[in-house]
């Protein structure tokens, strides 16, 4: 993976929706981020970012990777986060949830997960594919259109919508 650094004066929040220059166009930033400074830490967050796709391929692909936030460092956001946390409530990591496991646990239960959900995914083929043919011939002819508003972000919430039954007048 490509060497990290943190540089003073960049941030996190410098690449997010909360920075109207970011929302306004957010492929300059971040192409010149990937170009100077692909992988940097954020001392504010005590997170990485990573800008560059091999870099993060291999991250998600790295099994040895931690997920528990209890053993992340001391001033990871995830840690403020926890400890900000009120007395006697419960945080999901606390009660075993997948997402927050680390190996063999997670091993463990993603198997029998793993079957039932491709088993139900399989079944749900044939509306996925209703959905996704619906929306691309909406899309037809034209010439430009927002892929995340009008393709990415209806197609999940439309195959969810049927699937649970809800009536499709509701969602146009």
């Amino acid at each position: 993976m490509t060497d990290t650094k943190a540089e003073p004066g960049r941030g996190g929040l410098e690449y997010t929706a909360l920075n109207p220059a970011y929302s306004a166009d957010p492929d300059a930033p971040l192409s010149e981020l990937r170009n100077t400074l692909p992988v940097f830490r954020d001392n504010v967050f005590g997170s990485f970012f990573l800008t560059r796709h091999d870099d993060i391929r291999a991250l998600l692909a790295d099994r040895t990777l931690l997920k528990d936030p209890k053993k992340a460092e001391p001033d990871a956001f995830i840690m403020k986060f926890l400890q900000s946390e009120p007395e006697g409530t419960k945080y999901p990591a606390e009660s075993g949830t997948i997402l927050m496991m680390d190996d063999p646990g997670h091993a463990r239960v993603r198997t029998p997960l793993t079957k039932a959900f491709y088993k139900r995914v399989a079944a749900s083929r044939p509306i996925v594919e209703d959905v996704v043919e619906r929306i691309l011939s909406g899309l037809d002819g034209r010439k430009r259109f927002d892929a995340m508003a009008e393709f990415c972000i209806p197609v999940p919430i439309d195959v969810i919508a049927r699937i649970l039954g809800a009536d499709q007048s509701m969602l146009e």
